[in-house]
């Protein structure tokens, strides 16, 4: 990191945003292990649960925003930045895996985690992002395999909330008028007269037209992280830096800070390396848990693991398909939630 900011486009952003951004992180997480307490497993239990009620009332704003917006009738605006729509699901959606795993150890539904997890459940629900949609159902589909005794709890919120967040991202305008997404809601109610072919292929096929149909600006980025990437393939253009290039490699008018993908943001702003080895830590810390969760017999950690492979599920999903990159890092005081 340090190396790629001697290399950097503009070398003052990248060091500034390293050490206003990255190293307090690494400070405050160094400290929080070094801490030597009587009850450590509560302290971090008391750190977990102030960073919910953060993430909470951090995204009331955007809640009161929308809701005004919708009794109106109007919901094609929502509010962008630190306390709006994709930033607040960054945090929130990682958050919500291990609130789960939580809520789960608890044998019934009086306890603060039930409120909680019902809280987070609205803050998500009231979202219109396509990314906020697959991360919430994979979330819940993976505690779901894994701990499916849990199933009185998980169902009633996948179909409340997982149907107000369909509601509310199938009233997206860009998401009603596909025509993608038409044909499979004709296909789904039987209103088409053709039969959807079902092997591997069809299916396969279908799923490949939704994601190129939904993410066609997404697709420019990718591209111009890509075409980044490989004139700087070594340190990249530096960390931040990415707004510089973007309009010169797109070709578009429109400003851009990060390729909405967390690898091409690391390839095309630190660069290959150092994206390679993120990408085998992520990887090691996912399978990891899935080992521990069969090697270990007690609820509570098998659940914990449960929450990191949740966890890792919608890096992948959030940060590489569909939504803003987690590495948020464009501004000198950028909020860095790959940390969380």
């Amino acid at each position: 990191l340090i190396i790629s900011c001697f290399f950097a486009y503009d070398k003052q952003l990248s060091f500034m945003i390293v050490l206003l951004s990255f190293i307090p992180f690494s400070i405050f997480f160094i400290l929080i292990k070094a801490l030597d307490v009587e009850n450590k497993k509560k302290l971090l239990n008391n750190v977990f649960l102030a960073v919910v009620l953060g993430s909470i009332v951090s995204s009331l704003p955007d809640i009161l925003y929308f809701a005004i917006l919708w009794l109106s009738g109007n919901k094609a605006s929502r509010i962008y930045g630190p306390l709006g729509s994709n930033f607040i699901l960054i945090y929130d959606l990682l958050i919500y895996a291990v609130l789960i795993a939580k809520w789960l150890k608890e044998k019934n539904f009086k306890n603060i985690y039930t409120a909680l997890v019902l809280a987070m459940s609205f803050i998500i629900s009231m979202q219109l992002s396509r990314g906020a949609l697959l991360c919430f159902f994979a979330i819940l589909i993976i505690f779901l395999i894994f701990d499916i005794k849990s199933y009185k709890k998980i169902i009633p919120i996948m179909l409340i909330f997982g149907s107000i967040l369909t509601y509310n991202v199938m009233g997206r305008v860009d998401v009603a008028q596909d025509t993608t997404i038409q044909e499979v809601q004709e296909i789904i109610v039987g209103n088409k007269t053709e039969e959807l072919d079902m092997n591997m292929g069809g299916t396969g096929d279908l799923i490949v037209k939704i994601i190129k149909s939904q993410s066609k600006t997404r697709q420019i980025l990718w591209e111009t992280g890509t075409k980044i990437s490989m004139d700087y393939p070594y340190t990249g253009v530096g960390i931040g830096n990415f707004k510089y290039f973007y309009q010169e490699y797109s070709g578009s008018d429109r400003p851009y800070s990060d390729a909405h993908n967390i690898l091409l943001n690391m390839s095309s702003e630190i660069g290959t390396p150092f994206m390679l080895v993120s990408l085998v830590f992520i990887l090691i810390i996912g399978f990891g848990a899935l080992v521990n969760y069969f090697n270990k017999q007690k609820k509570e950690v098998r659940l914990g693991n449960v929450a990191i492979m949740a966890a890792i599920a919608v890096i992948i999903l959030y940060g590489n398909l569909t939504g803003i990159a987690f590495q948020t890092t464009n501004e000198v005081y950028s909020f860095t939630p790959t940390f969380i």
